[in-house]
């Protein structure tokens, strides 16, 4: 975090996930299966810390708490949604190909959105008359 952007960080890890999901689809054989545990071991190890230091950042220590209360409800959706979708999708189709690709491809969006996101600005101050 002190040599690249939060910005920058948080991108680059959206897209490693994405690569991981890929790999996870196309893996065949141990090497595949061990590749796919390392690139998700890094991306899930420094990732929620991540998340929190671009909140403060670009929204102030005071607001972290609330923003993090806020994400905790959606990602806890989205955590106990993944599963249930791509069982879902493994139970309509027989594998868990569409769901993976569709879980990639969110990463990639995600990524994307995050690489053209721009830092508020500080709201202005009011001046006492």
């Amino acid at each position: 975090g002190e040599w690249f952007t939060i910005k920058h960080l948080l991108t680059a890890r959206a897209f490693a996930y994405a690569v991981a999901i890929v790999v996870l689809l196309s893996a065949r054989g141990e090497l595949a299966g061990y590749a796919v545990v390392l690139i998700l071991g890094m991306i899930v190890g420094g990732g929620q810390q991540l998340n929190v230091q671009a909140w403060a950042d670009y929204f102030g220590r005071a607001s972290v708490g609330t923003i993090l209360g806020v994400e905790l409800m959606f990602g806890t959706i989205s955590t106990g949604g993944g599963p249930i979708f791509a069982a879902w999708m493994y139970d309509t189709l027989g594998n868990y190909n569409v769901a993976f690709s569709i879980f990639s491809g969110l990463c990639l969006l995600a990524g994307f959105a995050m690489f053209f996101v721009h830092k508020p600005s500080p709201p202005l101050l009011r001046q006492r008359t």
